[in-house]
């Protein structure tokens, strides 16, 4: 646009130079564009494109630029106000064509060139003032230069002179409308284009209007110029009948585009007020979701599958290791898994395998082992409900309600070990009342027998009194024991070293394997450090150790023992070449006062399984008949 208006300009200042006067007027006797006027269209050119180029020099130009297109187009306007020369309009080039102010531009070009320049310069100004100034300019400049455009369509449908009513230059007036449109486009919120697009009343009203002032004029000018043709009124009654006509249309149609407007904004009205209503119960409820959401003890995350990711967490999780909301939220489900228990992670796989094909009403229930503090696993009880599917109805997000049950567990298992210990100690100070009074027999028996065997016998014996006098002593420790057994204490975990722990065991089991003639064969080397109760622990493997070597022949047993490392935990094994165990007979082997043997209560591999599961341990059994049994202790690892 810039460069068409530059061009219209270079093209007449060149006519007035070479005097070709067919390029100064595009329609016969119509107003000429002067040499001032063509000069301010170059200036006003230049000075649009000194604003769309961010530059600073070219902006300095352009305000230079717009300030003297103010003086000479508002000087121009002042020579007709007050009758006066101000030695401008032939300044540069003499009019020869002009009789009356030749070279003088006419009044509305004047103001026009004036508006501009004001528009150019307010055009990068910020103050709300200005940005007024500048809209209302353009929007003068806009206006004066579609009426004369619409003064010449009017000429250009009827014999009758029309061009009397305009003193602007038809290229002029294009130009005026080209310069005010591009400066417009430049910014439009600081426009008359805002005006017109804009979603407020007064902009539909323009909108509305546009149409009107447009199209109006041309018809009832074209009326009005038939019935003047007609020679029944003369000019000056057509012009009061085209103004009177106009306005009483205008007034008519504003009126109708009023009511219809004020109809539009009523229905707009209520339904704001229907919207706050509804954004007020909106955000209460949001508001009560939100409390509910933060007071309710239990931990809510939402899962998103398409990103494989925890989308939401409605509190801290543990906010002393830094599982706070803000790091959770976006978290990676692979790097939840450090935090969850090896053994529990096939629970929540599955999990989200049946919530894959659940229904939107299927609730699913898993408890597993959650790692908060370092070396501490508390357990977590987890319902799990599709939350959100796609619009292909594949599940996008499901919710998980999660809840401490630490201390129920606890609570739990300590009732259970209650009534169990309750049985077995009651069982157990009857045995051990019973067991004291051959325990001092024998003890006295093998005093009698180290007095009544001279040296040379009791060397040949030695062995076997030393054996008998141990065994007499472990006796009195396990009575003891048994009469202690029903005051049960938690296991206290601490950093110990399996290899050393098991060592202990197979010493406290020395005679028995030298009596069964068993040879033990060990599978390890170095340490392998778990969270252990190093008495209770070593307990546990010598009643597997003892067991194995009641299951196998005198002198030909072999018990294994070995220890490695699997992924995060450490592995305890402990094989025999015994008789093995039948399939009924594994089922119950953990199970308290369940016995194979000939003689025996059935409280010790029950025993193990107890104190192993303190220990946060599984513990299997592989077994086949005359072939051999093993026992396998998972350790989780300490880290």
């Amino acid at each position: 646009m810039s460069g068409t208006v530059i061009c219209i300009a270079s093209a007449v200042l060149l006519a007035w130079s070479i005097k070709v006067p067919a390029v100064l007027s595009v329609f016969s006797g119509a107003p000429t564009m002067k040499f001032n006027t063509a000069l301010l269209f170059l200036f006003s050119g230049i000075g649009l494109l000194s604003v769309v180029k961010k530059d600073r020099i070219l902006n300095s130009l352009g305000t230079f630029l717009g300030w003297l297109i103010i003086l000479i187009g508002f000087g121009s306007f002042l020579e007709y106000l007050l009758s006066v020369n101000l030695f401008i309009d032939n300044l540069f080039i003499q009019d020869p064509y002009s009789t009356s102010f030749p070279g003088r531009m006419a009044r509305t070009t004047g103001l026009c060139f004036a508006s501009f320049g004001i528009a150019l310069i307010t055009a990068r100004s910020t103050r709300l003032l200005y940005a007024r100034i500048h809209k209302y300019a353009l929007g003068f400049v806009a206006l004066v230069s579609v009426m004369a455009v619409i003064t010449y369509f009017l000429q250009g449908v009827t014999t009758t002179s029309v061009l009397v009513f305009n003193t602007m230059a038809f290229h002029t007036a294009i130009s005026f409308f080209l310069l005010s449109l591009a400066l417009s486009l430049v910014n439009p919120r600081n426009s008359y284009v805002d005006f017109l697009s804009g979603v407020k009343v007064g902009s539909k009203l323009a909108r509305k209007l546009l149409p009107f002032v447009t199209t109006m004029p041309l018809v009832v000018g074209v009326l009005l110029l038939y019935i003047a043709g007609s020679k029944s009124i003369n000019t000056e009654l057509g012009i009061a009948l085209y103004t009177i006509t106009y306005a009483l249309l205008g007034l008519v149609y504003t009126s109708w585009i009023s009511k219809k407007l004020n109809r539009e904004d009523m229905e707009r009205k209520r339904l704001e007020h229907s919207l706050q209503l509804s954004q007020r119960e909106l955000t209460k409820n949001i508001r009560f979701k939100e409390k509910l959401v933060n007071t309710t003890p239990e931990y809510i995350f939402i899962i998103n599958l398409s990103t494989a990711s925890i989308k939401y967490l409605n509190q801290d999780l543990f906010p002393q290791e830094e599982l706070k909301k803000e790091r959770i939220e976006g978290m990676p489900l692979l790097s939840v898994l450090p935090y969850l228990h090896p053994r529990d992670r096939e629970k929540l796989t599955e999990l989200h395998r049946k919530l894959i094909r659940s229904s939107d009403n299927e609730v699913h229930d898993v408890e597993v082992r959650l790692k908060l503090e370092k070396n501490t696993w508390e357990w977590f009880s987890f319902r799990a409900k599709v939350f959100q599917r796609t619009e292909g109805k594949w599940l996008e997000e499901y919710i998980l309600l999660a809840r401490n049950i630490t201390n129920q567990k606890k609570t739990q298992k300590e009732l259970l070990k209650a009534r169990r210990f309750s049985i077995q100690g009651e069982i157990a100070r009857t045995l051990a009342h019973e067991l004291r009074n051959p325990i001092a027999s024998i003890g006295m028996a093998s005093e009698v027998l180290d007095k009544a065997l001279g040296e040379a016998e009791k060397q040949k014996v030695k062995k076997y009194l030393e054996i008998l006098d141990r065994s007499n002593h472990n006796l009195r420790e396990l009575v003891d024991n048994l009469l202690n057994s029903s005051k049960y204490e938690a296991a206290e975990l601490s950093k110990q070293d399996l290899t050393e722990v098991v060592e202990n065991s197979l010493r406290k089991a020395a005679d028995r394997i030298y009596l069964s003639g068993v040879e033990v064969t060990k599978n390890y080397t170095g340490s392998y450090d778990i969270l252990a109760d190093k008495e209770k622990l070593e307990i546990a493997i010598l009643n597997i150790v003892v067991n194995a070597s009641e299951a196998t022949m005198p002198d030909e047993g072999i018990i294994e023992v070995s220890i490695c490392e699997e992924e995060s935990e450490v592995v305890l094994s402990i094989s025999d070449n015994g008789e093995g165990l039948e399939e009924g007979q594994m089922e119950k082997l953990f199970d308290a006062f369940y016995t194979n043997k000939d003689s025996g209560m059935g409280v010790g591999l029950n025993s193990v399984k107890n104190i192993i599961e303190e220990h946060h341990a599984r513990i299997t059994v592989d077994s086949k008949v005359d072939e051999g049994t093993q026992f396998r202790i998972f350790f989780p690892k300490y880290t």
